[in-house]
Formats: C-alpha cells, structure tokens, sequence
C-alpha cells in the first residue's frame, strides 16, 4: 500500500478512535459535574477541601509514574509496528516489573514522608484529621492500583482500541454515580467514607482493564525475566521523563499546596473545582491526541519523517481550535454555570475557571510537540529544558505570595509560564528532529492567534446580562457560533476544511453502516 493510501487509513482510524474517546469523555463530563456539586453540597466546603488537598498531596507522586507512561505507550507501539509477538510481550513484561517497583517506591515513600507531610505542614482543621489520614491511605492504595495498570492501558491505547475505554468508562461513571448517591443517604463519616468507596471502585476497573488484556493480547501475559537490555534502555528514557513529569506535578499539585499553605481549605475547594473544569475540558483535545499519538509514534519507527512532522503541525493546531471551541462558552458564562452547578460557589472559583482554561489553551499547543519528541526516543534535551521552565512556577508564585498577592495570582503566574514553555519547547524540538520553526508559525499558529484575539476583544467588550435559564442557552448558542463561523472562516485553511469535513463524514457514515 503506498504512502497515501496508508495515511488515509490512519486519518481514517484516528478520526474513528477520537470519536469513540470523545463519546467516554461526555459521558464522564457530565457524571463528574453532578457529582462535584453533590459532594461539594455533602461534604461541605471545608471537607471539600481536605479532600482535594490531602488527595493532591498522594498525587504529586504522579511524577514518579507519569516518567515511564509515555515511555510504555512509545516502545509497545514500536513493538505492535514491527510485528514482533515475542519483543511485544518481553517489552509488556518488563515495563510492568518497572511499574511494580514504582508502586513499592511510591509506598514506602508515601507511608514516610507523606504521612508526616500530611500531619505537619498541611493546614487541616483539627476534627478533619482521622478522616484526613484515611484519605491519605485510601488514596495510596488506588495510586499503588493506577500505576500497576498503566501497562495493560498502554496496551490498549497501543493497538488503539479505544472503544475499550469508552466501555469500561460507561461502568466506571457508573459506580462513582452510585458512590455520590450512597453518600446522601448514610450517616457514618461522610468523608472517610467517599474516600473508601472511590478507592473500591478503582481497584475493580483496574481488573476490568487486566481482564481485558488477558483475553485479547496474548502478550499481555506476564512473565518475570531479566531483560537488562530492555530494562536499561526504558529506565534510561525513564530517567529524563521523570524531570519532566515532576516539574509538571510540581507546577500543578505544588501549587494547591503553596494555596493550602497561605490561604487555608476553603481556598483549596475554589481551586480544585476550577481544576475540575479545566481538567474535563481539556480531556475531550486529549482524547483527539490519545487517538493521534499511536499514529505519530508508528510513522516514525517506519522512517516517515515528514508524514510524522505533517500529523505534529495538524494535531498541534487542531487541538487549540478544539480546546478553543470548547472553553469560550464557559469563560463567557462562568458566573451563571457556576451559580447553576453548585450550592454555594466558593470565592475566586470563578476567576479560577478563567485564567486556568486560558492556560490549558496554550498548553494544548504542546501534547503533540511532545509526543513528536517522546516518539524520537532523544528527549533529555527537551525534557531537561522544558521542565526547568515549568518548575519556575513554584518559586515565582511563592515570591508574589509573600508580597501578598491574592489566590488568582498564581494562575496568572501558570498562563506566562505556560506561554514561555511553549516557545522554549519549539526551539529544543527542532535540535531533535528538524522542522522550520517559521514554517510551524505560518502554518500552525498564525490563524489561531487572530481566532484568539477577537474572541478576547468580544469578551471585554460584550457584557450581557443572565436571568433565566433560557436566555443563558441562548447567549451559549450565540457564543459557540460566534466560535464556529470564526474557526471555520478563520482558524483553518481549505485544505484543512476538507480534511475535517471529510472525517466527520467518515465517522457518521461508519456508524451508520
């Protein structure tokens, strides 16, 4: 099959899976708005907000697993695109021993230090504690389940078979529906006890996931054996992830603590609902990237350079003009979603919302730069670089702080960091694999910034008024309209125009067939 041809079958598959994604992804959307105001109403502010901290606090390891995720998903990929069955399983095999080793590390570091973090220097109120330190634990124990099953979801995203997730996700919404309703109605700590339930029902998708892989991927079977070449190799790759992982956790998690620190829980709650919000939000571009990055990995461990390098400049602009799509209806309206989603809205939730959707906006530039760079293996350079920006938002938001600046500020601080990181990373990419980085201006980022600028001056100069629930339908229908004449006339060229019609097309044709 000639080069064309196998390109219209990937866009063919990548619009299929990113359909299937985006269907989860709705799904979870919804069930994870309701929840957020049932157990926010439940819970109440405060206990909200220990939960989300101390939650976060488990979380901020993420950066000792999300070092080898990409890593995983990569050389599986490299395995599946060679036909190996043998290197296939030996590869599976060996990342999931690493995996295991994480989650011991992640245990034992997290029954040490963590626990004393949690008791010492979180600020939590004093009848919050004992729930606080079942959290602590209970949150442990489903990270330990999460990192384990990164192997077996690398697996599936690896033969891209998406609609894996979109099934198993029907029953995990499910179930944490089903822990949101239980909750209203018993009278036991409602705290410890939110925490125990959402522990129990990782712990059963997680086998739903290796059940999965049991039955279908013959080299999803594991076998312990002394790989040293393999295990050298991933570790090594790892390594330099791991300094780019950490300073993403660093950026996100360590800035809920620094908010913890000097402004207390109630600040906390404000801040974890707007991560929430953007979070949701930025899953349904993930979803599109998700689809794309087994597609980029295959093309470049065949050799296909500039196909690899066309799909960057494609999934990179097509991400912010879906990102865009979606976020400018909720900045526009916040203050009534938010009146309409919660019993009561803590302050600076809002202005929260805002400012970290701008920032996921220009960070949804970035995901398919960095799957071109974790595709080419070279990353210590990228990641070295890049994560030194991204740690710079702890001690520049640390700084403004103590002159007494309020809560919004270190959001502010994430948009310029984020805006930095982007520029930076444009500049290392090309020292990997070379590209015109004026060329990637013209054609990747020109026409969104224009789509950008005229969204902001509407914003500023656009005020309406909400009453009823009518008229804020009406006002979100005008403003995503207003968003889609301008993508359409605007953000993309002909060619790109086509190129989208043609896989909506496809998708709706095929489910229809």
């Amino acid at each position: 099959m000639n080069s064309v041809g196998k390109s219209h079958i990937n866009n063919k598959r990548i619009a299929k899976n990113t359909m299937l994604l985006y269907i989860r992804m709705l799904l979870t959307a919804a069930v994870a708005f309701y929840t957020s105001n049932v157990v926010l109403k439940v819970l109440g502010e405060d206990d909200f907000g220990v939960f989300e901290v101390v939650a976060g606090a488990v979380t901020m390891l993420a950066f000792l697993n999300g070092a080898m995720t990409t890593g995983t998903q990569r050389y599986l990929s490299i395995a599946i695109a060679k036909g190996d069955e043998a290197e296939l399983n030996r590869t599976f095999s060996a990342t999931l021993s690493i995996h295991i080793a994480i989650a011991i590390v992640i245990f034992i570091f997290a029954e040490t230090f963590g626990l004393w973090f949690v008791n010492n220097v979180l600020k939590i109120p004093e009848q919050s504690m004992v729930a606080a330190n079942w959290i602590y634990q209970f949150a442990t124990l489903s990270f330990m389940i999460t990192v384990t099953q990164v192997p077996y979801n690398a697996m599936i995203v690896s033969h891209e078979r998406m609609g894996v997730f979109a099934y198993i996700s029907i029953v995990e919404v499910i179930l944490k529906l089903g822990v949101v309703l239980l909750l209203q109605y018993i009278t036991v700590d409602k705290l410890t006890l939110y925490g125990g339930l959402l522990f129990v029902v990782t712990l059963f998708i997680g086998v739903l996931y290796r059940l999965y892989c049991f039955r279908n991927f013959p080299s999803s079977k594991y076998k312990f054996k002394w790989e040293p070449k393999i295990f050298k190799e991933m570790i090594n790759y790892a390594g330099w992830n791991l300094w780019g992982t950490l300073a993403f956790g660093a950026s996100r998690q360590g800035m809920v603590l620094l908010t913890n620190i000097f402004f207390g829980t109630a600040v906390n709650a404000a801040q974890a609902l707007a991560y929430k919000v953007s979070i949701t939000i930025a899953q349904f571009v993930g979803g599109f990237q998700m689809a794309m990055n087994p597609q980029l990995v295959k093309s470049y461990a065949v050799g296909h350079i500039d196909e690899t390098l066309k799909l960057m400049k494609r999934g990179a602009k097509l991400s912010f003009l879906l990102m865009y799509l979606l976020i400018v209806p909720v900045i526009f309206n916040i203050h009534y979603i938010l009146d309409l989603w919660l019993p009561v809205v803590p302050q600076y939730t809002a202005i929260f919302c805002q400012l970290t959707l701008v920032a996921s906006l220009i960070d949804s530039f970035a995901g398919p730069l960095m799957a071109t760079a974790q595709a080419t293996g070279r990353i210590r350079l990228y990641q070295s670089v890049v994560g030194g920006v991204l740690l710079l938002n702890l001690p520049i938001s640390y700084i403004f702080l103590k002159f007494g600046f309020s809560p919004p500020i270190i959001s502010i601080v994430a948009i310029a960091i984020s805006g930095v990181a982007f520029v930076v990373r444009l500049f290392v990419l090309k020292r990997v694999i070379p590209f015109s980085i004026l060329s990637f201006f013209k054609q990747v980022m020109i026409r969104p910034i224009v789509v950008g600028l005229i969204t902001l001056g509407a914003y500023f100069s656009v005020t309406m008024k909400l009453g009823t629930f009518f008229e804020f339908v009406q006002n979100v229908v005008i403003v995503e309209l207003f968003a889609i004449i301008l993508v359409v006339c605007i953000g993309v060229n002909r060619d790109e125009r086509k190129f989208v019609y043609n896989k909506i097309k496809t998708v709706i044709k095929n489910k229809l067939s």
